[in-house]
C-alpha cells in the first residue's frame, strides 16, 4: 500500500499508540494501513515492539482501532 494512504502511528510518553494523521507529532513513527485487520496485527505484533510500547491493561489493538477512528472523525469534521 502507498505510504500516503497509510496511518502513521507513534507512541506517546505513556506508551499508548496514537495515530498521527498529519505526520507532525514528535517521536519515531510506524506506518500501518487503516484496515481493521492491519491495525490488529500491528498493535499486537511488530508495531508495538518496534515502538517499544509498554504493555498495560486493556487491549492495545482495540484502543488503537478506536483512536484511529476518532482521529479520522475529527479530521473529517474539521474539513466540513
Amino acid at each position: 500500500m502507498e505510504k500516503d494512504k497509510m496511518v502513521r502511528v507513534v507512541a506517546d510518553p505513556s506508551g499508548a499508540l496514537i495515530p498521527d494523521l498529519k505526520g507532525s507529532l514528535p517521536s519515531r513513527g510506524a506506518y500501518v494501513c487503516p484496515d481493521v485487520r492491519c491495525i490488529d496485527r500491528a498493535a499486537r505484533g511488530r508495531l508495538a515492539a518496534s515502538l517499544r510500547v509498554r504493555t498495560g491493561a486493556g487491549d492495545p489493538a482495540a484502543e488503537l482501532r478506536e483512536s484511529v477512528a476518532r482521529s479520522y472523525r475529527r479530521r473529517i469534521t474539521s474539513l466540513l
